[in-house]
This record gives C-alpha cells, structure tokens and sequence, in this order.
C-alpha cells in the first residue's frame, strides 16, 4: 500500500527532474497565458514573521481540487492540502502542502512542506515538528490550525535527508477550505 509520504517524495523526485515548480502540467490556460482556477480555500501563514496568504485552487476543466478527503473509511481518511502563492492567475512559489490524518477531534497532522525559491522544507515525524489544532469539520468546510518546524532536505535516492548548514523555517498559521462534493 502506498502512504502518504511515498506519494510526497514521488512528486518531489517528478518535480526535481523536470524542473517544475510544482504547477499543474495539464491545467487549463488563458488566452494571457494565466491558469483558469476557482478557489476552494485559503491558507494564511506566518513564515519566519512575515505574513503569506496561499490560495487553495479547483481547476474546474480538469475536475482536479487542491484539498481533498483520501480514504476508504471515515476513521482512516486524510486530508491533503495545497496552497500557492497566486499572483495574475498563476500558482507559483512559494507554496506550502499539508497532510492531516482523521480530520476532526482526533486530527494529527503528518506531514507539511515549504516550498521556496528551489528549496524544500519538511516537518514530519523524523524530522522537524509539526502540530494540528482547532480541526472543525461541518458538511464540506474545514477549517484548522497548525504550527511547524520544517527543515530543509535533499532527496538523497529515496530518501530526504536535512540540508547542512540552513536553518529551520518556522510556519504558523490556519487554514479555511470548502472541498468538493
């Protein structure tokens, strides 16, 4: 069975070899040039003192929603987040991704990467802290708390590794997302 963070570290492996910035490569586009999207959420954070807003986007023509339930059964769904920074209909870095397993009173938060200018920075069980609070679930809206210390990595084969000699990046922040039928 594939877990969560081997579906992270394949996309990170897939983004480090093409040289994407994580964008969606089938999205669809504006005679401008800018993506088509709605946004499904937001997420605000506080990243080392300074504020970010991060936008949760839907592109509709392709059905593919940027917050989703995973799961076979309520009791092992989790909820898979990604925010960029959207600017003229772009979703550019820096971006930041959440995974948060049993969304609701008994969340727990697995894993959260900081995306910024090429580098990747992760708080997860091995490495870094991450902390989930205040979970609300009502219908489709879910809204949360979290707190983090994510550590910057390189992919070392399969392995993500801490990054000598940079320092922790601190993430605090909420995020506020409507989720797709």
């Amino acid at each position: 069975m594939i877990n969560r963070m081997q579906i992270i570290m394949a996309s990170l492996l897939l983004t480090a070899a093409c040289g994407q910035g994580g964008e969606p490569a089938e999205a669809a586009v504006s005679s401008q040039g800018a993506l088509e999207y709605e946004v499904m959420g937001s997420v605000t954070a506080r990243i080392d003192g300074n504020e970010h807003e991060f936008c949760i986007p839907y592109l509709s023509e392709e059905d593919e929603a940027y917050a989703e339930l995973i799961g076979p059964v309520p009791s092992m769904k989790s909820l898979l987040i990604t925010g960029f920074t959207c600017t003229g209909g772009d979703l550019d870095e820096p971006r930041l991704d959440l995974a948060v397993a049993r969304p609701g009173p008994n969340a727990a938060g697995t894993d959260l990467q900081f995306h910024r200018e090429g580098t990747v920075y992760m708080a997860e069980e091995a490495m870094g802290s991450l902390e989930v609070t205040n979970v609300e679930v009502s219908d489709q809206r879910i809204t949360l708390q979290f707190d983090a210390e994510a550590v910057a990595v390189e992919l070392d084969g399969f392995e993500y590794l801490p990054k000598e000699g940079m320092e922790p990046v601190v993430l605090t922040g909420s995020v506020d997302v409507e989720l797709r039928p």
